[in-house]
């Protein structure tokens, strides 16, 4: 049986796109590894391995039950290190927001369900703090002198969430690749 590398998340609108782009480019002289810009995305919720078998049987079961959730909107805040005192990530992040952490949880929890209805070991990678935020590099080693994050920016872009899709991610010796397999609307 195959297995798939899967996960939820938030595909980008074309500003937050630039955005991202602008402030790699304002960094390009520091020596980081950056995630290549057609993957940047807002995790919702990362399942790892995955039985390939069972994939269109998630599908309709999150469809089944998500399909009364309503489109939603966050908004930038800032570029900043993660986690905060012992950094091992840049993040773009987005202000706190009820409507993400409960959508959120209501696809963690149709996960959590399908995984008890089919035997599957489930395991809960969602962050206790629900921060939305994209995901722009992971530092190899932490770094001894960090440099400071450039703060000219248009901050405070809004994200409006419409959509949401499901992603394979396969990983390759210059990084990873993500295929989009699926996504769902939300109501307006």
């Amino acid at each position: 049986m195959k297995n798939l590398r899967i996960f939820f998340a938030i595909p980008l609108n074309e500003e937050l796109s630039a955005l991202c782009r602008e402030f790699t480019e304002a960094c390009e002289n520091q020596s980081i590894r950056w995630i290549a810009p057609e993957n940047l995305h807002v995790t919702l919720v990362f399942l790892g391995d995955f039985p390939e078998n069972l994939l269109s049987s998630l599908l309709q079961h999150v469809e089944n039950q998500l399909f009364k959730s309503k489109s939603f909107e966050i908004v930038f805040e800032k570029f900043t290190y993660y986690p905060y005192k012992k950094p091992v990530m840049i993040w773009g992040k987005f202000f706190e927001n009820p409507q993400y952490s409960g959508f959120v949880r209501l696809l963690n929890k149709a996960c959590e369900d399908f995984y008890f209805d089919h035997h599957l070991e489930f395991t809960d990678h969602l962050h206790k703090d629900q921060i939305p935020h994209i995901t722009l590099s992971r530092l190899k080693k932490q770094p001894h002198n960090l440099f400071p994050l450039p703060e000219a920016f248009n901050l405070h872009v809004r994200l409006n969430v419409s959509k949401y899709c499901l992603y394979q991610s396969e990983l390759l010796s210059d990084g990873a690749r993500y295929t989009l397999l699926h996504d769902f609307s939300l109501k307006a």
